[in-house]
């Protein structure tokens, strides 16, 4: 029982990357473009990421 608690925190941890990303992108004044350049990922990489949407492992 105590393991799927920890898998359900990690999932909340994880959900609350997308919203992080998009905050500090806006905060700073950053276009997606912009950002997505400066993490070496596609635009579209990041909008999935912002938008929650990507399955991609984050290790």
């Amino acid at each position: 029982m105590m393991k799927n608690s920890n898998l359900n925190a990690d999932t909340i941890q994880v959900r609350d990357i997308g919203a992080r990303l998009h905050a500090y992108r806006v905060g700073r004044g950053l276009s997606p473009e912009d950002l997505a350049a400066q993490l070496g990922i596609s635009r579209a990489a990041l909008y999935r990421a912002e938008k929650e949407r990507s399955s991609r492992s984050i290790r």
